[in-house]
C-alpha cells in the first residue's frame, strides 16, 4: 500500500511539474504558449500510449514490477533533465519519464488473485456501454490537459491578492496547489458516495458542475476565480474514482488491466492534444478563451455521461 501510495504521487509530481513554470520556461527558452504546450502533449502522449501494453502486461503479470520499472525509469531520466539547454531535449527527455510513468496507472487495480477469474465475453449492449464511457473520458481528458496546463499562469495573470505579497509565478503555483488539494477530498468523497449511490449519476452530477465552474473561469477574477477554481478542481477530480469503479464495472475481470489502459490513453493521451491546441489558442486569442473551448469539451463529456445514466435506467 505504501509503494502504490507514494509511486502515485510520483506520477503527478512529474506530470504537474512543468505548468506552474511555463512563464519561467517561456524566457528561459526563448518560446511561447504553443510549444511548451506541445511538451505537455508529448509527456501525455507518451503517458497514455504506454498504458495500453502496460494494461495488457498487468492482466498477466500482475502491478509489482511495472511500478518497479516506472520508478526506476523515471528517475533515472529525471535526473537528465538538470544539464539540458533546449527545449528539444526537455520535451524529448520529458516524452520518455511519460512512456516510464504510463505503467503506473493499469497497474495499480490489478491483484494477482484476478489471474484465476473466468473469461467472459462481452455482449453488443456492453460494447456500446463501454465506447461512450470512453467518449465522455476521453472528452473529460481534454479539459483536464488543456486547463491544468495553464491555470496557473492563469491564476498569475487574472489574481491579485493584497494579502499574498508573491510574483505571479509563486502566486500561480499557490493558488493551483490549493485547488488540486480539495481534488484530493472531491476523490475522497466520491469514493465514498459511490458506494452508496448510482455511479453514473454521481458521474454526471460531477461533471455538470466542472462544465459550470469552468465558463465562470473564463470571466473571473482575484477571490471569485479561486473560489470557483477550487470547486472546479473537487468536482473535477471526483470522477476519477468514479470512472475506476465504472470500469470495473462495465469490463469482466480478465480484461480490467486492458480497459485501465485504454481509460488512461483516451484521457492522459488522446486528451493531451487539448494542450497544444490551448496552447495555439492562448497565444492568438489569450489565456480566457482557452477555458471556454474546456467548457465545450465539458459539454461533449457530459452528453455521453447522460446517455449512460439513461443506458443503466434501462438495465435496471
Amino acid at each position: 500500500m505504501g509503494l502504490t501510495i507514494g509511486s502515485h504521487s510520483l506520477v503527478h509530481l512529474f506530470e504537474g511539474v512543468l505548468p506552474p513554470l511555463i512563464p519561467l520556461m517561456i524566457t528561459q527558452f526563448n518560446t511561447d504558449y504553443f510549444h511548451l504546450g506541445l511538451v505537455v502533449t508529448v509527456f501525455s502522449y507518451a503517458f497514455g500510449l504506454g498504458s495500453l501494453p502496460a494494461g495488457i502486461i498487468a492482466d498477466s503479470l500482475g502491478p509489482r514490477r511495472l511500478i518497479s520499472m516506472y520508478l526506476f525509469g523515471a528517475g533515472l531520466f529525471a535526473i537528465l533533465v538538470w544539464p539540458i539547454q533546449t527545449l528539444l531535449t526537455y520535451g524529448i527527455i520529458m516524452g520518455f519519464i511519460g512512456l516510464c510513468c504510463s505503467t503506473y496507472h493499469p497497474a495499480k487495480p490489478i491483484g494477482e488473485a484476478d489471474k484465476k477469474i473466468q473469461f467472459v465475453r462481452l455482449d453488443r449492449k456492453a460494447l456500446v456501454t463501454i465506447c461512450i464511457f470512453f467518449l465522455s473520458a476521453t472528452a473529460l481528458g481534454m479539459t483536464y490537459k488543456g486547463i491544468m496546463t495553464f491555470l496557473p499562469t492563469y491564476m498569475g495573470t487574472r489574481v491579485e491578492l493584497s494579502f499574498m505579497n508573491l510574483n505571479s509565478v509563486t502566486l500561480g503555483g499557490t493558488i493551483t496547489t490549493i485547488a488540486l488539494a480539495s481534488g484530493a477530498l472531491g476523490q475522497y468523497f466520491a469514493g465514498r458516495l459511490v458506494d452508496r449511490y448510482s455511479a453514473e449519476k454521481l458521474y454526471l452530477g460531477a461533471v455538470v458542475i466542472g462544465m459550470i465552474c469552468v465558463f465562470i473561469m473564463a470571466v473571473s477574477t482575484n477571490a471569485l476565480l479561486v473560489v470557483i477554481a477550487v470547486i472546479y478542481a473537487f468536482f473535477y477530480f471526483s470522477t476519477q474514482p468514479i470512472q475506476n469503479l465504472l470500469v470495473s464495472r462495465y469490463l469482466p475481470p480478465h480484461r480490467q488491466g486492458l480497459g485501465y489502459g485504454i481509460l488512461f490513453f483516451l484521457t492522459f493521451g488522446v486528451g493531451s492534444t487539448a494542450a497544444a491546441v490551448s496552447g495555439y489558442i492562448a497565444d492568438r486569442l489569450g489565456l480566457e478563451v482557452v477555458f471556454n473551448f474546456m467548457g465545450i469539451c465539458f459539454i461533449m463529456s457530459a452528453s455521453m455521461v447522460m446517455l449512460l445514466v439513461l443506458r443503466a435506467g434501462d438495465r435496471r
